[in-house]
């Protein structure tokens, strides 16, 4: 398939065909992994369709088919029956017989808790209005003007001006939250979807986060982020752009981290508690 920019619905472009090799653009997940490192970046690319598909993802996309496309559940996926005993000759054949379907399988113990998350979302009173009216995991293609690097991103749903984009977690309150956004890149996310979306359709979009804890009561919290946080997550994709763009240029060039040997000193904050460490030790008699 000959990718050119535009927006494709997800039967154009389905999910796996967006994460595998013929969809050559870059990706905020392939961000990441060049924030790292290039080798890391490579890596990725490299093992696609060697390893399968893991656990967390898979329970990732079931959550979003149950909280965004329910009708589609049934079809997508495969429920493991509870209590079942590979061991047996029976319930072997059954398992190989639920594995052959070629669909992602979870357990009946997961399915229980993703229905339960999905609920939640959906029985918020702004998560479920963000979440009504729009259309799922379109996908986005663009040429980012800068480095003319081709890129592509995924929005799980978007309603009018809005990017909505569900987030498991352990805490969903808002100073939790903010480590979140922070380690996880959130922001860099934000930014490069309204980019994206915006130099595809030429419209400015909002985008939220929709935080889901993952254990009871499955508590959801709905965040927006502001223009100065996008900002730093613009200038933080740039910059891996440009990174990007460097190796595709110089393919010979070192992908890994620092190829000398650097001085290594510990942050300020380590020096002070190791000085608070020392005083107190010296308070202390013998």
């Amino acid at each position: 398939m000959n990718f050119k920019t535009g927006s494709y619905t997800s039967d154009q472009l389905p999910l796996s065909v967006y994460h595998g090799g013929e969809c050559p653009a870059v990706s905020k997940t392939e961000l990441d992994r060049i924030n790292q490192s290039y080798a890391h970046y490579l890596e990725g690319k490299n093992s696609k369709g060697i390893e399968g598909v893991s656990k967390p993802l898979v329970e990732g996309g079931a959550l979003h088919c149950l909280a965004l496309t329910p009708e589609l559940f049934q079809s997508e996926y495969r429920i493991l029956p509870g209590g079942l005993n590979r061991r047996t000759r029976e319930g072997r054949a059954l398992y190989d017989s639920i594995v052959a379907a070629g669909k992602p399988v979870i357990t009946s113990l997961t399915f229980t808790r993703l229905e339960a998350m999905a609920g939640a979302i959906l029985n918020h009173p702004s998560a479920s209005q963000l979440l009504q009216g729009g259309v799922p995991e379109t996908s986005y293609i663009w040429t980012d003007p800068g480095t003319g690097v081709l890129c592509k991103c995924r929005p799980d749903y978007m309603t009018g001006l809005v990017i909505s984009d569900i987030k498991t977690c352990v805490d969903a309150s808002y100073e939790a939250f903010q480590r979140h956004i922070i380690e996880y890149r959130y922001h860099v996310q934000g930014a490069y979807f309204v980019d994206g979306t915006y130099a595809v359709t030429k419209q400015k979009r909002d985008f939220v986060l929709i935080a889901v804890e993952k254990t009871a009561p499955f508590a959801v919290a709905a965040y927006k982020l502001d223009e100065d946080t996008l900002e730093l997550g613009r200038a933080e994709y740039r910059k891996n752009l440009q990174t990007y763009n460097l190796y595709q240029k110089n393919p010979d060039k070192w992908p890994g981290y620092d190829s000398g040997v650097q001085t290594m000193t510990l942050p300020r904050w380590a020096k002070r508690n190791g000085a608070e460490v020392k005083s107190v030790s010296a308070g202390v008699l013998i």
